[in-house]
């Protein structure tokens, strides 16, 4: 029976098997390397965000009560906001109110006497209308009265309305009435009413 050198093979086997060995063994310590930074990498990555959820909570918590007050000071603005408007627009109108009246006062010419002075407003959509009624010597007076009152600025349309004579104390006296528009005073159209007009 003829023998058959099996050690160099069995040999080589074992060179073989301990390479793979060894590969493996490198391969995994590799993997073992590469796995911890990873997880390292990923705790630090972790616990960053942990410290800047924490830092961004202590903002929140100290920025809470500034935010509430922001909160009621916007409710309060709500609230005041309409008396905010009808306080200014009391304003404007006494506003206007003064400088009629002191036009009226130092406009009016020394011969003409206001009996009557009122207000209309039967369209919000047009200008509160300024009737005013008097009496003076002459057509003349009544006209000058009218060119004077043209000059205001606060009033437009200043027109005559109408004249007739009058007794007054045994005298005869020449009665007007002379009507115009306080500019400013209409209320403006919402847009969507502008467009449907148009």
């Amino acid at each position: 029976m003829p023998l058959i050198n099996l050690i160099q093979d069995q040999r080589l086997a074992a060179k073989k098997k301990e390479g793979q060995a060894r590969t493996c063994f490198l391969a995994f310590a590799c993997i073992s390397v590469v796995s911890v930074f990873g997880f390292g990498f990923l705790f630090l990555e972790s616990e960053a965000v942990a410290r800047e959820v924490s830092d961004l909570k202590k903002k929140t918590a100290r920025t809470e009560p500034i935010v509430r007050q922001i909160k009621a000071n916007d409710m309060s603005l709500r609230n005041l906001t309409p008396r905010l408007t009808t306080l200014e627009d009391a304003t404007t109108a006494t506003q206007r109110w003064n400088r009629i009246l002191d036009h009226l006062a130092r406009n009016t010419p020394r011969d003409v006497y206001l009996t009557n002075i009122r207000c209309t407003a039967s369209d919000p959509t047009k200008p509160v209308q300024l009737n005013l009624t008097g009496v003076c010597p002459s057509q003349d007076s009544a006209a000058d009265f009218l060119i004077r009152l043209q000059t205001s600025a606060d009033l437009t349309n200043a027109t005559l309305k109408m004249t007739q004579e009058k007794m007054v104390d045994t005298q005869r006296a020449i009665e007007f009435e002379i009507s115009a528009d306080l500019s400013g005073t209409e209320e403006k159209k919402p847009l969507a009413e502008k467009e449907k007009s148009a």
